[in-house]
Order: C-alpha cells, then structure tokens, then sequence
C-alpha cells in the first residue's frame, strides 16, 4: 500500500505543473487578446486622426462646390485612386495634404517601420469608399497595418499577430444646398428629361419629385457611348431615375432624398408699373432698350439691341429673341415675367441662332437673378433657351412654376443656374459653381469635415 500511494504523490507533481503551465498559458493568451484590442484602437485612432488631417488640409482647395486637385505630386491636395505609403519621416512641415495625415499617424504612434504600414488614398470622387449614401466633395481612406508583440503565442509562431484599422474622413457640402439646377416640381414624371446631352457642373442637382422616373437619360451623349449624360457634385433625387440611353451618370444618383426648399422662395416680386412700351418690336439696325415695364412684351427679330443695365417688367408677351440676324446683349439686367387680365402670359423664346450675351446685376435685391416668372404661372407653354443659339447667359433663370428647355453652349462653363418647375435639356452645357452668390444669387451653404466610417 505504500508504494501505491507513493506513486500517487509522485502523479501529482507533473500534473500540477502541467495546470501551472496551462494558467500561464490562459493568462498569455487573455493577456495578448487585450493587447490586440489595445493596439487595434490605438491604430483606429492614428487612422481617425490622419483622415481628418488630410481631408482638412484639403480645405483650401475648395472652390464653390468642388475641390481642385494639384497637378503636382509634391505639394498641394492630392487626388487619386491608388494608395499612397508614409514614409518613417514625413515631411516637416507638410508640403501636401497627404503629408499631414502622415504626421498625425506618427504622432499617434504609428510611423512606417519594420512590420507597420500607413497608406492614404484621398480623391474629389463621389460617393466615398465604403459609404455609397453620402454625396462628399473630397474624401481621405487611411489604413494602418501592424504586428503586436507577441508573448506566450510565440511558442506556436513567431510571425507576429497582424491587427489595423481603416477610417475614411470625408468634405461635405454643409448647411443650405449648393446646387445651382433645382428642378421643383414635386410629382411629375421625367421632371428633368436629358436627351442626348452632356450636362457638365461642378454644383449640385436636385430634382424633387417622387416619381419612379424623375430624371430620365436618353439617346446617345455627344461623347458617345460610355461617356457622361451627366457629370456633376451631386445629383440627389426625391424618387427615382432611369438611365435609358448610352451615356453615364457621374456620380449614381442618390435616390429617396428629402425634397430641397426652393432657394429663391423669398425673392420678392416687383410691382409693374405704367407701360413704358406697348407690344414693343424690333427687327433691324440699332437701338437701345432701358428699364421699364413692357406691355405685351419685347420681340427683337433682327438688328443690334443693347439693355441698359436696370429692371425689365415683361407685363404679358414675354421676351421673344429669335434671328440669327440678332446681336442682343446686356449687362446688370435683371427681366420679371408676369401678366394682367389686359396682357396675357408670355414666355421667355431665344432660338433660330441669334448672337446672345446677358448678365444679371451682381449687387441688390436680384443679385444674379436674370429672369424672374411670377410665381402665380402655371402655363405649360414651355420657355426656350434652344435652337443652336449662341447664347451666354451670367445669372440665375428662375422658373418655378413654369418649364424650360435649355440648350447650353458653353464649354468653357458659365456661372448660370437654374431653378425652374420642369427641365429638358438637349444640348451640351457647362454650368459653374458660383461660390459667393454674386452671380446666380445661389450661394453655397459651407463645407464641413466628418468621419464617414
């Protein structure tokens, strides 16, 4: 009996350093699961911080609605699709954007070195990486990649516990919308129609309707096929859309939005005052036209016609342009299209190719407001702005209750905006972000830095 109990003293021995070994091993393990967390928000962290440094950097790129891209690698915002790698020492101080996002992820503790990586890719592209739902003017992905030190697993191996993180920090139109297309009506079907055409902007759309045709694409762009219908910031609709000719949108849309406020809605309306000119026509030489109120209406058929800067009151008749004979310019001209029992509505017609230059007053109540309908139309006679008309217009056609068709020029791009109730477009056009509101009176709201993911 003594020999079996001495061999059972003699069990215990290895199995209590077998329960040591396996304590020890449970406490390494629990110990590196909590270092690998640890290190893991360190590294989200560094992340976080470097995406915001570089999109923030990005800030004074901005222009209107956009971000302008440097054409250099070595200094200035950087754009594009590939990562870029930090180096173990950044340039101090920063000579890109890139640069600052570096130093933050260096100054958080996570520096290019044996076993650690931190790359940036930031672009002017829209949606952002990992977040298709929200419309950015710039965007800044940073991922950081290291490998913990390791304790009791190094017995299994010693290639290192990979861990990291990646944030995406993005530039977002804040506050007031920053479009200058608006197209208001709330329920129509192909509210904004664009037949093979180009529309090119570096501002926002937005289109209110809950139609599940909204915006509708058709026909072939002047690019061909495969190229954008449509190339703007952001185009944003309250339904949806279809896409039924050969060209791309640029972005996706983003459908199921609220609808936007009408961005002039607090214009006020002028009152008309005694006829100036009745029925008022010109086809031939030279003249020059003041402010006044208009009855019946402008037709200039021919000549060379001059507005002097100042308020024109279309009281009935619209404003007919419609001669390639016609040269018709002014500057700081500001029409409000209305009607009377006496004078019927007319619309605004610049077609058959006249020669066109207008700009609206960059001062006052109508700062970049060129036309102006009276709110209280609701004709479905559409406004034209077509025909192969060379025509450059500086300032804001606001339309809200009644439709235009718009045949743009421009290649160049101008600062006009519209604002109108429906909207077809079938031409190629070029509209620009006026960043103050001094020339289409539609400024935007401000931008803003978060973190998207």
């Amino acid at each position: 009996m003594r020999l079996k109990h001495g061999r059972e003293r003699g069990q215990v021995l290895p199995l209590a350093t077998l329960l040591i070994f396996l304590l020890l091993g449970m406490i390494g393990f629990a110990t590196e699961t909590g270092l690998a967390f640890y290190t893991r928000q360190q590294a989200h962290a560094a992340a976080e911080s470097a995406a915001m440094a570089t999109v923030l950097a990005a800030m004074s790129s901005v222009s209107g609605n956009s971000v302008t891209c440097s054409g250099s690698g070595t200094s200035g915002t950087q754009c594009s699709s590939t990562a870029t790698a930090c180096t173990s020492s950044p340039n101090s101080p920063p000579k890109t954007n890139l640069d600052n996002g570096c130093l933050f992820a260096k100054q958080n503790g996570f520096a290019a070195a044996t076993g650690t990586t931190v790359k940036i890719t930031a672009n002017n592209t829209t949606p952002a990486p990992g977040n298709p739902n929200v419309a950015v003017l710039y965007w800044a992905q940073v991922s950081v990649a290291t490998r913990q030190v390791q304790l009791f697993s190094e017995l299994f191996s010693n290639s290192g516990l990979a861990t990291g993180a990646l944030a995406t920090a993005a530039l977002v139109s804040n506050g007031a919308p920053t479009g200058c297309i608006y197209v208001l009506n709330a329920i129509a079907q192909r509210a904004f129609d664009v037949e093979g055409s180009e529309v090119q902007t570096t501002c926002g759309i937005y289109v209110n309707s809950s139609a599940t045709v909204a915006l509708y694409i058709g026909g072939n762009p002047p690019g061909g096929a495969g190229s954008p219908a449509i190339s703007a910031s952001s185009i944003a609709i309250v339904g949806n859309y279809q896409n039924g000719g050969q060209g791309t949108l640029v972005p996706n849309p983003v459908t199921g939005q609220t609808a936007v406020t009408d961005p002039l809605a607090g214009l006020p309306e002028p009152t008309p005052g005694s006829c100036t000119a009745t029925n008022y026509n010109f086809s031939q030489g030279t003249t020059t036209l003041y402010p006044g109120t208009y009855c019946g209406g402008i037709h200039i058929s021919g000549g060379n016609v001059t507005f002097s800067a100042g308020q024109y009151i279309m009281l009935g008749g619209g404003l007919t342009i419609d001669s390639a004979s016609t040269t018709a310019t002014g500057s700081g001209v500001f029409f409000y299209n209305t009607s009377n029992s006496s004078y019927s509505y007319g619309t605004l017609t610049i077609s058959g190719q006249p020669n066109v230059t207008f700009s609206a007053p960059t001062s006052g109540t109508y700062q970049g407001i060129f036309w102006f309908t009276d709110r209280a139309q609701t004709s479905n006679s559409q406004n034209q702005i077509n025909g192969a008309t060379t025509a450059t217009i500086q300032g804001t056609l606001y339309m809200p209750t009644v439709p235009l068709l718009y045949t743009g020029e421009s290649s160049t791009g101008t600062y006009t905006g519209l604002v109108v109730n429906t909207l077809e477009i079938n031409g190629s056009t070029n509209f620009k972000q006026d960043p103050t509101g001094q020339y289409t009176g539609l400024s935007g709201g401000g931008v803003a830095a978060f973190l998207i993911q």
